[in-house]
C-alpha cells in the first residue's frame, strides 16, 4: 500500500513540476529533482514508507527470517515490500509514466515504436484477427517442536534449491560468461545490495522461451502412463527446445495463452515487451553501454 500511495503523490507531484519547470530542464524531470529532503522525508512519513527505513531490532536466529528483513548487517537489503533496485534510470515517454509506444505520432530516438503485438498489447493491431475491430485490449492486470522442524525443512530445500540453480542450471545457461557474471565467493560485504533489479523481472521471463510445444510423458519401460512423475521424466529426457529468430516463442504461448479460460487467447510475448515498457526499461542497448 505504501508504495501505490508514494506512486501516486510523487506521479501528481511530478505533473506539477514538469508544467512549472519545463523550460528550464532540457532532460526528464521528475518531482524529486526540486522537492527538499524535508519534503520527500513528509511525503514518506504521511504514505507510511518511513516505517520500512525504521530501524529494525533484529533477533538473533539461525534461521533466515519470510520476509528477508534481518537476514543481512543492514536488516532492510533484500526484504520483501520493498521497491526494485535500478541499474539504470527509468525511460518513459513523458518523463513521467506513460509507456513509450503509447502515443502513435511521438518518435523514440527518430522512430515510431510499433505495437507489442505487431512485433512478436496493451492494444491490439487492426490485422489480428482474434480481435473485433481492433478494440480489444490485452488484460494487464505460514508450537515450537513444529517450528523447528519447519524452519530446518525450510533450510534444506532452500539450500537444494540454491545447489541446483548456481551448480547446476546457471553454469549451462550462461556457459563461459558464469565466471564473469557470478565470480567465486570472496567473503560477506554489508553493501551488496541483494535486492532484486526491475530489469531482472524482465529478462528473466527468458525462460518463457525454453517451454516446448509439446509435454512428453516418460514412463518407466517407456510406457506411456499417468501421473506427474512421467512428466517430470519426459522433460528430463528430452533436449531443451532450440531458438531460432522466428521461433523464440512457441505459438501456444503467443497465440493461446489462457485460451480454453478466455475467449481470446492471450500473447505472453506480447505482455511480457509491454510490462517493460510499463516498469520505463532503457532498450538493450543501453544496458549494453
Amino acid at each position: 500500500m505504501c508504495s501505490n500511495f508514494s506512486y501516486v503523490a510523487y506521479s501528481i507531484l511530478t505533473i506539477i513540476t514538469y508544467k512549472n519547470y519545463k523550460e528550464l530542464y532540457v532532460c526528464t524531470l521528475y518531482s524529486t529533482d526540486v522537492l527538499t529532503e524535508e519534503q520527500k522525508q513528509i511525503i514518506s512519513q504521511l504514505t507510511g514508507c518511513a516505517y520500512q527505513y525504521l530501524p529494525k531490532v533484529c533477533d538473533p536466529s539461525p534461521y533466515r527470517s519470510i520476509t528477508g528483513e534481518c537476514n543481512n548487517r543492514k536488516p532492510i537489503l533484500g526484504a520483501s515490500n520493498t521497491g526494485y533496485k535500478h541499474l539504470l534510470n527509468p525511460e518513459y515517454e513523458d518523463g513521467i509514466s506513460l509507456p513509450r509506444g503509447w502515443t502513435k505520432s511521438r518518435p523514440i530516438n527518430g522512430f515510431s515504436l510499433p505495437l507489442v503485438k505487431k512485433n512478436f498489447l496493451a492494444r491490439s493491431p487492426p490485422n489480428d484477427h482474434r480481435y473485433v475491430n481492433g478494440s480489444e485490449c490485452i488484460p494487464m492486470f505460514r508450537s515450537a517442536p513444529g517450528e523447528i522442524l519447519y524452519q530446518e525443512t525450510r533450510k534444506i530445500i532452500g539450500s537444494i534449491q540454491q545447489k541446483i540453480t548456481y551448480k547446476d542450471w546457471l553454469p549451462m545457461l550462461l556457459g563461459s560468461e558464469m565466471s564473469k557474471v557470478l565470480p567465486r565467493y570472496k567473503s560477506y560485504n554489508e553493501d551488496e545490495d541483494p535486492s532484486i533489479s526491475d530489469v531482472f523481472s524482465i529478462a528473466f521471463r527468458m525462460g518463457h522461451t525454453l517451454i516446448q510445444p509439446f509435454i512428453y510423458r516418460l514412463a518407466d519401460g517407456y510406457i506411456h502412463t499417468g501421473g506427474i512423475d512421467p512428466l517430470l521424466r519426459g522433460m528430463i529426457a528430452n533436449k531443451a527446445k532450440l531458438n531460432s529468430q522466428n521461433k523464440m516463442m512457441v505459438d501456444e504461448l503467443r497465440e493461446r495463452l489462457f485460451q480454453m479460460i478466455n475467449h481470446t487467447g492471450l500473447d505472453l510475448a506480447a505482455l511480457n515487451i509491454q510490462r517493460g515498457r510499463d516498469h520505463g526499461l532503457p532498450g538493450r542497448v543501453r544496458y549494453l553501454q
